[in-house]
């Protein structure tokens, strides 16, 4: 059976309350190829009509969900629909109707296999992993390319496969949202619950760094340096007290003004000294809690700037449950949920399977080489004044990591109730009047990430929220497909997750490589996005035998 490239109706069912007029004119906002329709009205099964012209208007946005045949059920949108009588026998209209269509998942699951094999084979990654989902099902879990590179020790290498583990970095940072806001939900710190959210005698009862009688570094605002060395041959910070108080809310947003390193050139003098004093701090990924007390950048709760604050979130729930991070991680979302293989110590076993990390290299028959990256762990939990690193300490695979992702689109009550769920994944930036400024972060070093103007790309200046699971919020449509309250986030060695609470809808995919946000990476990405969307748009392929077009609702005019 031949295919087409776009989908060929056969029939329509139209469900109204009177009957059908026998010669009818539809303009329908999407481009389909119609040939010898049959109109089919749910009042009057027997009058069948016949369609005297077919005229494309526009699109309006896509909506999917699982059906029992295991395909994507796309309903189109509420498409603006008008159904008429033909020129000189009268006018009958419809209008906002839905369209259900089912799609043979074949089609898809072999362009997206074709999509990461050609990557690939393009040298976008030494090796992919890429996950679509839904509230139900994993619908596509494929891989391609290498875990581990071709060598004189091992001349056929490792392939990527679906168990392969890869360093997710900062897709930890949504496990350690769910943790905070499971442990708030209940109620599992004496006297402190979802309600203190804003309460920053709450957050300091925990964590006495946040008070302002500590006179810890993270009540203070960084303004720059004084001139000249200190007796120890490290620069004099300039520091101004902050007026406003850090609160939880704030620190699950990254609008409390903690910065990074990484992102911020004043803070990353702290470490990397321009004129080559001694450094006043040491590498982040070391694992000591000093590290990240460093001071603000801005007054707390008045802009946005991506920064540690996952480590003090991390301190919240240790300190709080008495329990170190990787016990919380393993009682609270991988045992509930059935996550494997997942966990912040990278085991003898989870080692066997880990992905190397890698780096461009044109002079390379593969392209890339790989490089030693490390950062602290602990099998029994940290020692004295160290931590596991809470924003960036999650080796996992990625179908492991869409299964988190599955819960929260299914709101799973093992972690929260349905009203934080409520709360956790709509734009919080919205109602306080904070906004994410452009770009999203500025890099300082970009041998690991390259500057990130925009997470996902939107035609609006203002396009992009927050939520409490540290993740940007779609405000307006991305370019990609994703509609308005989708979210996601993405990992330093290029992964990249989003998923859609609406539809249910997400995806995953990534590998093992500096620098983050490649944009070869996010073009990838953003592919994948459309296939989930938009497919028939691009290339997805359809047999006459596979589509039903129906129209599930309709109210009259």
């Amino acid at each position: 059976m031949s295919a087409v490239s776009t989908p060929l109706i056969r029939s329509l069912l139209f469900t109204n309350q009177k009957p059908l007029q026998s010669k009818l004119h539809v303009e329908v906002k999407h481009n389909f190829h119609f040939e010898n329709l049959e109109l089919i009205s749910s009042s009057d099964a027997e009058d069948h009509g016949t369609f005297c012209e077919i005229e494309p208007l526009g699109e309006i946005y896509p909506f999917i969900k699982e059906t029992k045949q295991n395909g994507l059920c796309r309903t189109f949108g509420l498409y603006s629909l008008r159904v008429s009588t033909c020129p000189g026998t009268g006018e009958f209209s419809y209008s906002r109707l839905h369209i259900r269509a089912i799609i043979d998942m074949s089609d898809i699951k072999a362009k997206l296999q074709t999509l990461i094999d050609n990557a690939v084979k393009d040298g976008v990654a030494p090796g992919l992993q890429c996950v679509v989902f839904n509230r139900d099902e994993i619908i596509f879990n494929g891989v391609s390319g290498f875990a581990s590179l071709p060598s004189e020790k091992n001349p056929a290498g490792e392939p990527m496969t679906k168990s392969s583990v890869l360093w997710l970095a900062s897709c930890s940072r949504l496990v350690v949202s769910l943790i905070v806001l499971h442990v708030l939900d209940k109620g599992l710190i004496d006297g402190i619950s979802i309600g203190d959210l804003d309460n920053p005698d709450a957050l300091a009862k925990i964590v006495p760094e946040f008070s302002p009688e500590s006179g810890s570094l993270v009540t203070k605002i960084i303004e720059g340096f004084e001139n000249g060395l200190g007796p120890d041959g490290r620069k004099i910070i300039k520091l101004r007290d902050a007026k406003n108080r850090v609160t939880l809310r704030q620190l699950l947003t990254h609008s409390s003004g903690v910065g990074f390193t990484l992102t911020n050139p004043l803070l990353w003098e702290l470490i990397n000294p321009s004129d080559k004093s001694v450094p006043l701090f040491n590498r982040f990924f070391d694992g000591s809690i000093r590290d990240f007390s460093l001071p603000l950048v801005f007054e707390p709760g008045t802009d946005y700037h991506y920064g540690y604050s996952t480590e003090w979130l991390g301190q919240f729930v240790v300190r709080g449950t008495g329990k170190h991070l990787r016990q919380l991680f393993h009682e609270i979302v991988f045992e509930p949920l059935k996550i494997s293989p997942a966990d912040l110590w990278l085991s003898p076993e989870l080692s066997a399977h880990k992905a190397e990390m890698h780096v461009r290299n044109k002079d390379s028959p593969y392209k890339f080489q790989k490089i030693i990256f490390d950062i602290y762990s602990a099998e029994d939990g940290p020692g004295e004044g160290m931590a596991y690193i809470a924003g960036a300490g999650l080796n996992a695979s990625l179908q492991a990591y869409a299964q988190i992702l599955q819960a929260v689109v299914n709101r799973d009550p093992k972690i929260m109730s349905p009203t934080t769920w409520e709360l956790a994944l709509k734009d919080d930036f919205g109602p306080r009047g904070v906004k994410v400024t452009r770009p999203d972060f500025k890099s300082m070093r970009n041998e690991m990430t390259y500057d990130v103007v925009e997470f996902a790309k939107t035609n609006s200046e203002n396009g992009t929220g927050m939520n409490l699971l540290q993740c940007k919020v779609a405000l307006v449509p991305t370019l990609s497909g994703r509609p308005v309250g989708s979210f996601g986030w993405g990992g330093l060695p290029n992964i990249y997750y989003s998923v859609d609470p609406a539809t249910g809808l997400g995806s995953v995919v990534g590998t093992q490589m500096f620098p983050f946000s490649d944009p070869d990476m996010i073009e990838l990405r953003d592919q994948i996005e459309r296939y989930e969307y938009v497919g028939d748009k691009y290339g997805i392929e359809h047999s006459e035998s596979t589509w039903e077009l129906i129209y599930i609702s309709s109210r009259s005019k």
